[in-house]
């Protein structure tokens, strides 16, 4: 445990779940988190052990949390960052800035090589600019009716179990295609295509799929919306292609924004 002033940063256990539920509801709750979406994501995460960090008030309260899933990229082990969150009543640097030292030390412990995240452009410019993180690069849709994936199955990718697929969609054979609505107009987004380096809108009824779309990858940030992607290299042994965005192939999937059940 590390102790800043009246908060102390520590990892969390069963008995916070209901603090940090009401931690991240303290905005409205728009993400629907409850102790059971929670223990889904830092309990009976199947691909190794889930990290979750609390900032905790001398009162008890758990005031910040940042999470991170162990993944594989290829040879290289690494840390998916994810529900990044500070008490409206504690925002400022100090919390985020020991959550994240502790963070990174408590992953040098377990050899991990880099961290991996998909923040929005305002944590994006925190963790960038103080933290060291690095801008790895933005994804944009496609749309299309077929998909062909085959010129990138060389890539890095985050690699996943049967298991893990079960765990985030339900169900075990993909391509995993998500419904949604925005605006009165669907839109039927490829979360994962389950390791098929084709996929055909036809074979699931559809005329057209969006796509995060590795044709339109950059390194820079695009005009419209887009994806950022950051990355922290805390390894010595990681190969400086790892920090080039063309050498990767990323799914919506892949991150935590896109789910398909319903909590």
């Amino acid at each position: 445990m590390r102790i800043m002033g009246h908060v102390s940063v520590r990892m969390a256990d069963a008995g916070d779940w209901k603090d940090v539920v009401d931690l991240f509801s303290s905005d409205g709750n728009p993400y629907g988190w409850s102790r059971e979406k929670w223990k889904h994501y830092y309990v009976d995460y199947p691909e190794g052990e889930a990290l979750s960090l609390v900032a905790v008030a001398q009162d008890g309260k758990v005031v910040g949390h940042y999470g991170l899933q162990p993944v594989s990229v290829g040879e290289y082990s690494a840390m998916l960052g994810m529900h990044a969150f500070v008490s409206p009543q504690f925002r400022g640097l100090t919390i985020i800035s020991q959550l994240m030292k502790h963070v990174v030390e408590e992953c040098r412990s377990r050899s991990v090589d880099f961290l991996i995240g998909f923040a929005n452009p305002q944590f994006e410019q925190v963790l960038v600019t103080l933290f060291k993180w690095r801008a790895l690069g933005y994804l944009k849709f496609g749309v299309s009716a077929g998909i062909d994936f085959k010129p990138y199955k060389e890539r890095y990718r985050i690699k996943y179990s049967d298991e893990w697929f079960v765990w985030k969609f339900a169900k075990a054979k993909g391509p995993y295609i998500n419904r949604y609505e925005k605006d009165g107009e669907s839109f039927h987004q490829l979360l994962k295509a389950g390791g098929a380096l084709e996929v055909e809108a036809n074979e699931a009824g559809l005329s057209e799929i969006h796509f995060w779309d590795p044709a339109l990858y950059s390194q820079r940030r695009p005009e419209g919306w887009c994806q950022g992607v950051q990355i922290k290299v805390i390894s010595e042994n990681v190969d400086d292609r790892i920090l080039e965005i063309d050498n990767w192939f990323i799914e919506m999937g892949d991150s935590d924004t896109f789910e398909v059940k319903s909590w």
